[in-house]
């Protein structure tokens, strides 16, 4: 019992650094009217009535809306933060469970997100949910209405997918190629993709790809590859199209019907 006791006192003063000390659990109202400082980390539980904002949170993260720095367990609530050092800085993992109305992650998150509404990421390893997603730096699974993502790999299923690249401030963060799975049901769009785009009406491809494109409505800009749909279309192509219309146009010939190939990229 003695040992015990002595473990727990350690447990509540144990230093995380210059900033603060730990506490087993913690209840916030709205912070920083909370039992234990903002500064403090929390290594079973914390219970936020309103808002809550501890730097660490090891164990179960739950109330209206959760923040912390960092992340290793579980978050539950309408809201959860977690938004890494000095606003977010690669490098700082996380990992665990986000399940709430819209999850947001600054740092490279290892684990799931399922959001009623919407989740987003700035590096993502694992597996996302929600109406809409998000992730600059995306390696796993995005199921959802409509899924993004910059770089990385792996698989997007939703009405609508988006690779983005080479916009603007996705760039900055390093976008690069997206390696994987595009299924949906009305379009998907990649700016540079190896994979297969798979899609009840359209499929969109632009800089420099490698793959499959299968759909109604099938374009590209540059691609290495095989295009089979109702209307193909590419501006060059190593390649082949089988569809009604085939259009390449800086091809040998530019427009063919049933088959047409381009091996000129």
């Amino acid at each position: 019992m003695v040992r015990r006791l002595c473990f727990v006192l350690m447990v509540a003063l144990l230093p995380t650094g210059a900033a603060g000390y730990i506490t087993p659990v913690q209840i916030s109202l709205l912070n920083p009217l909370q039992v234990f400082p903002d500064t403090w980390g929390v290594l079973l539980l914390r219970v936020n009535l309103l808002y809550g904002y501890n730097t660490v949170v090891i164990g179960a993260d739950v109330g209206a809306v959760n923040r912390s720095t960092q992340l290793y367990g579980i978050q539950g609530g309408i809201l959860n933060i977690v938004q890494g050092f000095d606003g977010g800085i690669a490098g700082k993992s996380s990992g665990g469970l986000q399940a709430g109305l819209v999850n947001v992650d600054l740092v490279d998150f290892y684990g799931i997100q399922l959001g009623g509404l919407a989740n987003g990421s700035l590096s993502l390893t694992g597996f996302q949910a929600a109406v809409i997603n998000g992730a600059i730096d995306m390696e796993g699974f995005q199921a959802g209405g409509m899924n993004f993502a910059a770089s990385g790999g792996g698989v997007q299923v939703a009405l609508v997918n988006m690779v983005l690249n080479s916009a603007g401030s996705w760039e900055a963060r390093g976008g690069g190629e997206y390696r994987g799975l595009q299924v949906g049901a009305l379009y998907n769009y990649a700016d540079n993709l190896a994979g297969m785009q798979l899609c009840a009406f359209i499929n969109s491809m632009g800089g420099e790809t490698a793959g499959v494109q299968i759909g109604i409505i099938n374009t590209a800009d540059r691609v290495r590859g095989l295009q089979i749909g109702l209307i193909n279309y590419a501006v060059r192509m190593s390649g082949v199209q089988i569809g009604l219309i085939n259009i390449i146009r800086e091809g040998a010939l530019p427009f063919f019907p049933i088959f047409n190939a381009s091996f000129r990229y």
